[in-house]
């Protein structure tokens, strides 16, 4: 068994663009030597997805991986969780969260369109306040029939937690929580398997068709609020940066979905025999796959203890289940996001 190293695809949007790292959508799938990724869970299955993945998902693999990189602001929208997705024929909901690669500061060219610059690495995460969803519900409607976009926007907007978003910043974005991506930002996404995203605002955009783009409120007023009251998580962000301390290691994000760690090589604090510092990765004790996202630098992958797999800058890599343990070595300035169920 060997890794499988995975060719991205990249998507334009109204807002700038989507570059998928590893997808198991049907239509969108990201390929390892010309062959799809569902042609290898079908091959492998469980010796694929481990033990522990194969019980839940079967034959289907669990998270999609992207980079988003925007130009514009993202809609205000919201992703329903697995209950209400079951219940419209969909296999799941989408829990996400983010990293901050990139913010608008942080590159020489100029990547926020005119008109957005105001929105330029801020992101609306949860609501300010306490509020009912009845109250919600009309704002959202004001601010869609309200000619004046930037009233409407300020109305709506008033009502969620606003942050300026740093390199390394991680947001946790449960289902069901409402949120937006300000202009100028490159964010490592990692979810749930599904394209289900239903908007409550578009800032009046027309898209290539000269028409607006389709407003899904009810659907999502129904995520943020399936029991009548405003889901708990819409309150608070969980947030945390990745540089913020010394460790070399933080857990990004952990839940029943994914769990994510941010791994920075040059953290590692090197003995005085001068060994050599690696992280280990045990997908036998995981019962999962491992997904290896570089994020910058060099390194190389050990693995069935004398063969090597190189890893650049950009590199995804996918480490079957029944690869059992494997180590990762800096060879340059290595940082990296390691992913497993």
């Amino acid at each position: 068994m060997e890794p499988l190293k995975f060719e991205s695809i990249y998507f334009e949007t109204l807002w700038g663009g989507e570059e998928w790292i590893l997808s198991p959508i049907p239509g969108k799938e990201t390929t390892c030597n010309g062959q799809p990724l569902s042609f290898y869970v079908k091959e492998l299955q469980h010796r694929l997805l481990g033990t522990k993945v194969a019980k839940i998902y079967g034959n289907r693999f669990p998270i999609l991986i992207k980079n988003i990189k925007s130009r514009q602001q993202l809609s205000v929208q919201v992703h329903p969780n697995d209950s209400i997705a079951r219940s419209k024929g969909m296999h799941n909901g989408k829990t996400e969260m983010w990293l901050v690669n990139k913010c608008s500061g942080d590159i020489s060219e100029n990547r926020v369109d005119e008109g957005y610059q105001d929105d330029a690495d801020e992101i609306l995460v949860g609501l300010s306040k306490k509020i009912s969803a009845q109250h919600l519900k009309t704002v959202v409607y004001n601010s869609v029939e309200n000619p004046d976009i930037q009233t409407a926007e300020e109305s709506l907007e008033s009502l969620l937690q606003r942050y300026r978003a740093k390199k390394g910043d991680c947001f946790f974005i449960p289902a069901g929580t409402i949120h937006s991506i300000g202009a100028g930002l490159d964010i490592l996404e990692i979810q749930q398997a599904s394209e289900t995203t239903y908007r409550l605002y578009d800032f009046n955009r027309i898209d290539k068709d000269g028409k607006r783009r389709r407003l899904d409120i009810e659907d999502a007023l129904s995520c943020i609020a399936p029991e009548g009251e405003i889901n708990r998580g819409n309150y608070s962000a969980d947030i945390i940066n990745c540089y913020a301390n010394s460790s070399a290691v933080v857990t990004l994000a952990s839940c029943p979905y994914f769990t994510s760690t941010f791994v920075d090589f040059n953290r590692f604090c090197r003995p005085k025999c001068g060994a050599e510092n690696f992280y280990h990765i045990d997908n036998s004790r995981y019962g999962s796959f491992s997904v290896i996202v570089c994020i910058e630098g060099s390194g190389k992958l050990l693995y069935n203890s004398t063969s090597e797999e190189y890893i650049n800058k950009g590199d995804v890599l996918l480490l079957p289940a029944e690869l059992g343990s494997s180590d990762i070595y800096s060879t340059s300035n290595l940082q990296l996001v390691e992913v497993h169920i």
